[in-house]
């Protein structure tokens, strides 16, 4: 049996809605990545003053999500913020991966 890699892009939002310094929370959840075994590919964070209804991060931020999952082959988006089941579901079809 092979064992998949998960590797994940992970993304957080910073504004007047979050209690921490977007690179704060962007290291913390990083550790809590690899103590799961998720290897971090790379990172990307917004500031915004509250997370998009629809997508979670803004129009523009979607294209280099998209780069960035192309670029370093993540199987796995992580979210810095507890996602609306409309977000899990917009980015899951987007970019058909969890």
């Amino acid at each position: 049996m092979t064992h998949l890699q998960l590797s994940a892009l992970l993304v957080g939002v910073g504004g007047s809605h979050s209690d921490w310094p977007i690179k704060d929370a962007l290291v913390e959840l990083k550790d809590l990545a690899k103590t799961a075994g998720i290897t971090t590919v790379a990172t990307l964070s917004q500031e915004r003053k509250s997370v998009h209804p629809k997508h979670y991060i803004g129009k523009g931020k979607l294209t280099e999500l998209n780069d960035a999952i192309c670029c370093h082959k993540a199987n796995l988006i992580i979210c810095n913020d507890e996602l609306t089941p409309n977000q899990t579901t917009f980015l899951e079809t987007q970019f058909q991966i969890k």
